[in-house]
């Protein structure tokens, strides 16, 4: 109860400051004071499951038959979308853009169900983590409620906030989103996608999407070398990689200077990629790896690419985040500095897994698994 009163009372003072100010108008003061702790938000934003999907249950999960012969037949009956799209200068691939709809909702069909305004006031006004991302993200919800776009009804999306076809945070639908359905302001809230998949388009360009350059390309890696500098950010033109042994099974985009970096998402035992610029513009959109692959992917296989070229280890599980803090102690403890114990797998953690799998005579893909959470458990002197 005392979390309830807590968040009734700072909704009140946040919608009194914003009435003060004239910043909400009195038609929607009531439907917004009515506003309630939404428990079962709450309950999501705390989850933190022991174990994730693995890499390939994700990949699985959202690349299949199902997904994309869906996505070739939204490519084909939003072909004027994707024109109008284009005749804007947004020059965004529309197997990305069908992409990344496929991925957020299954092309609109799962686009939340949760009040937008009730469930970021949950979480900016109940001590969630990032809990000014999201009170900004309130009072963006505030200001579309403001111009009737949407029917209040409607004005729905995910338990964190994000909205239509291509999951908008508020924030990003206010700054990027545009109308081609010439109906003065942006819709991404109903069934016809155009303005949402207009949005995204918009919304890439401003983040610097290429539309002449690649994304993410499979590659086989040869040598252990290959291997310890993948994984850790570091960039180089695609000739010096193929010079040092990594080999692109696929051709790269005709341009000149194009620079790469190499990741092995799932270790050694499954596929390597070199990803590029555009894939770090995915990662901007959501900040999450397996994301940006899905992405690429599924826009390569929706236009007619090859699917990857080698199996995802299927015995291996995701480390949890308890797990992870685990395997960064150990290797702390044995003297490979991991920038900290956090559970997070950041670049000194990867470089510390590296050198620790260098010095027991394995392929230093940086990778945390079961078996290497084992082994250094093994090596250390302490604890379970």
């Amino acid at each position: 109860m005392s979390t309830d009163c807590s968040f009734d009372h700072q909704l009140n003072d946040f919608l009194n400051e914003l009435e003060s100010e004239g910043c909400v108008a009195l038609k929607h003061i009531g439907q917004l004071r009515n506003i309630k702790l939404n428990q079962e938000v709450l309950a999501l934003s705390k989850k933190q499951p022991e174990k994730v999907l693995t890499l390939a249950q994700y990949v699985t999960k959202l690349i299949n038959e199902e997904q994309l012969e869906k996505g070739r037949e939204k490519l084909a009956s939003e072909a004027s979308t994707f024109m109008k799209i284009r005749q804007l200068g947004l020059n965004v691939d529309p197997h990305i853009l069908c992409a990344i709809w496929g991925v957020e909702t299954k092309y609109g069909s799962v686009r939340g169900s949760y009040f937008t305004p009730e469930a970021l006031a949950t979480l900016a006004f109940a001590g969630c983590r990032r809990n000014k991302f999201f009170l900004r993200n309130f009072a963006a919800a505030i200001a579309i409620l403001q111009t009737e776009v949407v029917n209040p009804d409607c004005f729905l999306g995910s338990w964190a906030g994000a909205m239509g076809h291509t999951q908008f945070m508020p924030e990003t639908y206010l700054r990027w989103g545009i109308d081609i359905s010439t109906k003065d302001r942006a819709n991404i809230w109903e069934d016809d996608p155009q303005d949402a998949l207009a949005s995204t388009a918009n919304y890439l360009k401003h983040l610097g999407w290429e539309s002449d350059q690649d994304v993410l390309i499979q590659v086989h890696l040869s040598t252990p070398q290959n291997y310890y500098e993948a994984n850790t950010q570091q960039k180089d033109l695609i000739k010096n990689w193929v010079a040092k042994g990594v080999e692109f099974l696929e051709a790269p985009c005709p341009i000149s200077q194009q620079e790469c970096a190499i990741i092995t998402p799932a270790g050694k035992e499954g596929p390597a990629f070199a990803i590029f610029a555009n894939f770090e513009i995915l990662l901007r959109y959501n900040k999450s790896l397996p994301y940006a692959i899905t992405v690429s992917q599924l826009s390569k296989e929706l236009a007619g690419g090859s699917k990857i070229n080698s199996e995802w280890p299927q015995a291996d599980q995701c480390l949890s985040l308890a797990e992870m803090e685990l395997l960064q102690t150990y290797l702390v403890k044995l003297g490979f500095d991991t920038g900290g114990i956090d559970g997070l797998l950041g670049p000194r953690t990867t470089r510390s897994i590296q050198a620790f799998q260098s010095a027991i005579g394995e392929i230093p893909d940086g990778y945390p698994s079961q078996h290497l959470l084992n082994h250094v458990r093994s090596q250390a002197s302490f604890g379970p």
